[in-house]
C-alpha cells in the first residue's frame, strides 16, 4: 500500500524455487555429437517399428479384404474346368447323307460318322438330308429330311419340326427314351416307332413293341401296327398302319450300314427284316438252325436292308423273296 495516498502498488511476482535452482546451477554443458546421433537413431528405430505395426494392421483391415474380393471375382469369372462341368456325351453319328448341321450353343459341330454329340446339341437336316445317331443306351435315332431336334440328354430328344424314327432294339429292357414335342411325351417301351410333326397335328406310328403317349389330356398306349394322331382339337385317334411299305422308305435310307464280317447269317437276316419291317420266314426250319452257324465275311458297304439279302444269301446257298409282309428264305436250287 502506498503510504502517501493509501493505495496498493503493483505486486512483484515471487520467484519459484525451481527457477532459482536453475539460475544457481548455471547453463548446462552441450550434448556431445555422438550422443545426439545415438538418441536420434534410437528414436528413428522406434518410430519405424511403430509404422510397420500400423502398416500391417492397415493391410489386414483394408487391403486384405480387397484382395480377397478380387480373388473371388477372378474365380467367378474364370472358365470352369473339370470333368464335373463338362457337357456329357449323349450320342454318336452313325450315318449322314445330304445336308445336315449340328450346333452346340453357337458353335457348329461337324457332322461326320463317329463324331460325338453332347447334351443340348441341336441337329437339323436339309430337305433330302438324313442323319442316324447312336445313343449311349444303344438306341438308334434317325432324322428325316427337313427336321430339327435338340438332344436334351442321353434319354430325351426334343422335336422342333420334322420327323424322327427310334429303334431301341429288340430287348424291352433297353427302353426308356423319351421323344418330346411341345406338350407331348412319347415314351419308348422297347420299340420301333416314328414321331412326325405335321401342320395338322402330331402323328406317331409304331412298327414294333409299343409307346406311351402322354400330354395334359391323355395317357395312353400305342401298340405295334397302330398309328395315333392328335388333331387341332386335341383329340387323339388311332388306326391300323402297315409296318412296311413306301411310307417307311426314308427310315431304310437312314439305316446305319450292317457290318457282316464275323457275323452269322441269322444275325444278318434279323437285321434286314427288322429294318424293313418284315417277318423272317424259313421254308424249312432246319435252315434257321444251320444259318445260326454260318459265319459271314466281307463288306457290303452301304447296301440297304432290302437289297442286301439278294447280295449275301447266294454266297451261303440261300435265296429270299418278299412275300405278304415277310422275307421268305429257302435253299438255293443247285
Amino acid at each position: 500500500m502506498d503510504d502517501r495516498n493509501g493505495k496498493q502498488g503493483p505486486v512483484e511476482p515471487k520467484e519459484g524455487a525451481e527457477l532459482r535452482l536453475l539460475r544457481l546451477a548455471g547453463p548446462r554443458p552441450p550434448v556431445a555429437p555422438d550422443r545426439q546421433a545415438r538418441v536420434r537413431s534410437a528414436v528413428h528405430a522406434h518410430w519405424q517399428r511403430q509404422w510397420e505395426t500400423r502398416r500391417r494392421r492397415l493391410w489386414w483391415w483394408v487391403v486384405a479384404p480387397l484382395a480377397a474380393a478380387a480373388t473371388l471375382v477372378v474365380a467367378l469369372l474364370a472358365p470352369r474346368r473339370g470333368p464335373a462341368l463338362e457337357a456329357a456325351e449323349v450320342a454318336r453319328v452313325d450315318l449322314h447323307s445330304g445336308t445336315a448341321k449340328a450346333f452346340a450353343g453357337t458353335l457348329e459341330v461337324p457332322i461326320r460318322v463317329g463324331a460325338a454329340l453332347v447334351a443340348h446339341t441341336t441337329v437339323e437336316t436339309g430337305e433330302g438330308g438324313r442323319v442316324a445317331l447312336r445313343f449311349s443306351g444303344g438306341a438308334s435315332v434317325r432324322l428325316d429330311g427337313g427336321s430339327r431336334v435338340i438332344l436334351g440328354a442321353a434319354d430325351r430328344v426334343l422335336v422342333e419340326h420334322g420327323a424322327v424314327y427310334v429303334d431301341s432294339g429288340p430287348e424291352p429292357t433297353r427302353s426308356g427314351l423319351v421323344i418330346a414335342y411341345v406338350d407331348v411325351e412319347i415314351r419308348d417301351v422297347g420299340t420301333q416307332f416314328e414321331v412326325r410333326a405335321l401342320d395338322e397335328g402330331l402323328r406317331v406310328r409304331v412298327r414294333e413293341g409299343r409307346v406311351v403317349w402322354r400330354d395334359r389330356r391323355h395317357d395312353e398306349t400305342v401298340a405295334a401296327g397302330m398309328e395315333a394322331m392328335r388333331g387341332a382339337d386335341g383329340a387323339i385317334t388311332q388306326r391300323p398302319v402297315s409296318p412296311y411299305g413306301p411310307e417307311w422308305g426314308w427310315v431304310l435310307s437312314a439305316a446305319p450300314p450292317f457290318r457282316i464280317e464275323g457275323r452269322t447269317v441269322g444275325e444278318f437276316l434279323t437285321w434286314a427284316t427288322r429294318e424293313a419291317g418284315l417277318e423272317l420266314r424259313w421254308v424249312e426250319p432246319k435252315l434257321a438252325t444251320s444259318a445260326a452257324r454260318v459265319i459271314l465275311h466281307g463288306d457290303i458297304g452301304n447296301v440297304g436292308p432290302i437289297e442286301a439279302p439278294a447280295m449275301v444269301l447266294p454266297t451261303c446257298g440261300l435265296v429270299s423273296r418278299v412275300e405278304e409282309g415277310g422275307l421268305l428264305v429257302e435253299a438255293m436250287n443247285r
